[in-house]
């Protein structure tokens, strides 16, 4: 019965059907909420100031990064997917005739 099991157990996983599962977190900071799920990311705006947030993450292992803003006001949500698991965010807020405010990567 255990050779049987463990030919089981070696098919599944030659056939991929025990797949690991996609990271999955939320992050809240600078009146943005970061969701990510795998490789799909969402930034909501949860700051009611009149200003847009934006992200920029990590992916690919942390070799690849991109940004995502949400310009659609307060209490809106815009999303982005990438080709693999979104490891490390940060959420910024803007600033009338200056840069960008940020907090802290989320790794």
């Amino acid at each position: 019965m255990r050779r049987f099991a463990g030919v089981l157990l070696a098919g599944a996983l030659f056939t991929g059907a025990m797949s690991a599962p996609a990271l999955a977190w939320t992050y809240s900071s600078m009146g943005g909420q970061v969701t990510v799920s795998g490789p799909t990311i969402s930034l909501k705006d949860t700051g009611n100031d009149g200003r847009f947030v934006s992200t920029e993450f990590k992916y690919n292992s942390g070799r690849s990064s991109s940004g995502l803003s949400n310009k659609l006001g307060y209490g809106n949500s815009t999303s982005a997917t990438v080709s693999s698991d979104i490891t490390n965010a940060k959420i910024c807020i803007s600033n009338t005739l200056s840069p960008m405010d940020c907090g802290s990567w989320r790794y």
